[in-house]
């Protein structure tokens, strides 16, 4: 009778199976995160409030990673490589990261034992263009897809002089990458034009508004959410490189 019993049980089981639906993994939520220095800070935020407005852009993962002061010339401060790397290895990072970087690099490269490489020494631009090719090597190598931000136009002359310098800097290296899914997305302030086109204040439906904060750098938060609503989407192109398939219309 043993083997009836174990002939009948097995035909139970197959009969419970046949009736279980197979359970289908669920599609990872689209993930973006903002990481860098207070810039990206503030556009992360102009994100979460575009997200509560729009159900597209709340279907994705906004992971917060801005720090203010931080860049890639002060390791004996923070090391914003390092801090990148460990992001993009973890098994939760994003499919796409935005990086907004420069701000705080006008000065000598430190390191922790106190050696430097004095900035604007020929040094100084081989060694900042290795950092950033650092931070693409390990997206492409993790899959993810990398978007550097350039800088916008700055009040101070000076100031504004080493942003553009930056941004054709950032522009240059990643065109020498050579990746698709890798871009440097100008700032639609890009200070091209001069110090002279910095402007606090903008007409924004129809009244006059500020967009810049009093220290002629970063921007108010109206500032911010025209800085979302403009970079949106090449964001969300580099986002659908990556996999993403938006379940509706998506600005």
């Amino acid at each position: 009778m043993g083997w009836r019993a174990s002939w009948l049980a097995g035909l139970v089981m197959v009969a419970v199976c046949g009736l279980t639906k197979p359970v289908l993994a669920q599609p990872e939520p689209p993930h973006l995160a903002f990481i860098g220095d207070s810039m990206s800070d503030g556009l992360w935020g102009g994100f979460i409030r575009l997200a509560t407005k729009n159900a597209c852009l709340s279907a994705i993962s906004y992971e917060r990673h801005g720090k203010n002061g931080i860049g890639l010339v002060r390791m004996d401060q923070a090391d914003l490589v390092r801090d990148f790397l460990s992001i993009v290895q973890k098994t939760s990072s994003p499919k796409v990261i935005v990086l907004s970087v420069g701000l705080n690099d006008r000065q000598d490269a430190w390191f922790g034992d106190r050696t430097r490489i004095p900035y604007g020494s020929e040094d100084w631009t081989v060694f900042y263009k290795a950092r950033v090719t650092q931070m693409m090597e390990a997206a492409e190598a993790a899959d993810h897809g990398l978007v550097i931000l350039g800088l916008p136009v700055l009040r101070e002359a000076k100031a504004n002089e080493d942003a553009l310098a930056k941004n054709k800097l950032l522009a240059d290296v990643v065109k020498a990458f050579g990746k698709p899914s890798i871009v440097f997305l100008p700032s639609p302030l890009d200070p091209a034009e001069g110090a002279q086109a910095f402007k606090s204040y903008d007409r924004i439906g129809g009244s006059m508004t500020q967009m810049r904060a009093s220290d002629g750098v970063h921007f108010t938060q109206a500032g911010y959410d025209y800085l979302t609503q403009s970079l949106l989407p090449a964001i969300l192109a580099v986002l659908q490189q990556k996999g993403w398939a938006p379940a509706g219309p998506c600005p």
